[in-house]
């Protein structure tokens, strides 16, 4: 489990991320907006420390993901 925090049009949102039970290489992660806006992603890990994934804003935007540096 990872906490996160990103910045959308000018809000800050705050999220956490998880892996998935019985697949520790997929997860999911959400984060929220103080006016609403919200973040929802699914992710694979493609090693210990990076992955991908993809991620749909609460406007229907939709965004490919890399996780790790």
């Amino acid at each position: 489990k990872g906490r996160f925090q990103l910045n959308y049009q000018g809000e800050t949102l705050n999220g956490e991320a998880t892996r998935s039970a019985g697949n520790d290489r997929h997860g999911i992660a959400n984060a929220y907006g103080a006016s609403g806006t919200f973040l929802s992603c699914e992710y694979q890990m493609t090693s210990s420390s990076q992955g991908n994934g993809e991620c749909v804003m609460s406007d229907g935007a939709r965004y490919k993901a890399h996780i790790g540096g």
